[in-house]
C-alpha cells in the first residue's frame, strides 16, 4: 500500500504547523519523520490516520482519495436510479440515502440524516456484505479509507458496487 500526501497543510489558529507538505512512502519502505517540538510531526501523523482533517491537500491510499471511491459509489447508485447524496470529511465519506425531495439538501444533524430511506441502506449493506465488502453496519456511520485498504479490496469494492446499487434501487420499505 502506498501513501501519497500532496500539499498537506494544517493549522492551530493562527500558527502553520504544516505548510504544503509532499511525501510518497512507498509498500515495503520504511519512513522516518524528522523534527524538532512542535513541528507537525504529531499532526502529520494524525492526519494520515484520518484523526484529523487538513486545512488543504490530498492523501492516497493506493492512489485512491476517499473522493475516488465516494464517486465510484455514486455513479453505481445513479447508474440504478437511487437517490443519494455523499459527503466529506478528509478520507471519510457518507453516502445518504435519499428521497427525491431532499437530495441534494446536506444532511447536517441527525433528524435530516433520519430522513433518508434507511430501507435502501439495508439492501446496499446486506448486497455488499455477500459480496464480501464488510461496510459501516448503520447508514448513520461514515466510510473511509486507509493504509489497510489494498488493491485487491479496492477492486473488491468497486466490483461489488453496480450489484449492491441495483439492490437498493429494487428495496421497499417494510411494512409496519
Amino acid at each position: 500500500m502506498d501513501i501519497e500526501a500532496r500539499s498537506i497543510t494544517a493549522r492551530y489558529g493562527d500558527t502553520a504547523v504544516l505548510q504544503a507538505v509532499d511525501f510518497t512512502a512507498r509498500a515495503g519502505e520504511m519512513v522516518g519523520l524528522i523534527g524538532p517540538n512542535g513541528s507537525g510531526k504529531t499532526t502529520l501523523l494524525r492526519i494520515l490516520a484520518n484523526l484529523r482533517t487538513p486545512e488543504a491537500g490530498t492523501i492516497r491510499y493506493s492512489g485512491k482519495t476517499a473522493a475516488e471511491l465516494g464517486a465510484l459509489a455514486s455513479a453505481a447508485l445513479s447508474s440504478a436510479g437511487v437517490a443519494h447524496q455523499l459527503q466529506y470529511a478528509g478520507n471519510m465519506f457518507s453516502i445518504f440515502f435519499s428521497d427525491a425531495e431532499s437530495a441534494g439538501v446536506p444532511v447536517t444533524d441527525y433528524d435530516g440524516a433520519r430522513r433518508q430511506d434507511v430501507y435502501r441502506f439495508a439492501a446496499f449493506f446486506h448486497a455488499m456484505l455477500d459480496a464480501g465488502v464488510y461496510l459501516p453496519p448503520s447508514p448513520f456511520e461514515s466510510w473511509f479509507l486507509s493504509t489497510a485498504h489494498d488493491d485487491d479490496a479496492l477492486g473488491r469494492v468497486a466490483d461489488a458496487l453496480p450489484a449492491a446499487a441495483r439492490a437498493a434501487a429494487s428495496a421497499t420499505p417494510a411494512e409496519r
